[in-house]
């Protein structure tokens, strides 16, 4: 799949990249970056799991921060 030129331009002159293919993901924008979310998103559960399982966490995991807010909204999706 091909970089669009006009995402191509906007992360171009962000100052922050990621923010800008996370906000056109959540808003279903661009293909390519919801994928790339979806991808993300897949990477980082499946991280969160194996981080529970090294730890032998017993209570749950919590998981915080800026980014795992963004991606619980992307995950609330149906895969496509």
């Amino acid at each position: 799949m091909d970089e669009p030129a006009s995402l191509a331009a906007k992360l171009a002159e962000a100052s922050d990249p990621n923010s800008v293919i996370t906000e056109m993901a959540l808003s279903a924008r661009s293909e390519i970056c919801e994928k790339s979310m979806d991808m993300f998103v897949s990477a980082y559960g499946a991280e969160a799991g194996n981080l529970a399982l090294k730890v032998l966490s017993v209570g749950g995991l919590y998981v915080g921060g800026g980014i795992a807010r963004a991606s619980s909204k992307s995950s609330r999706t149906a895969p496509s």
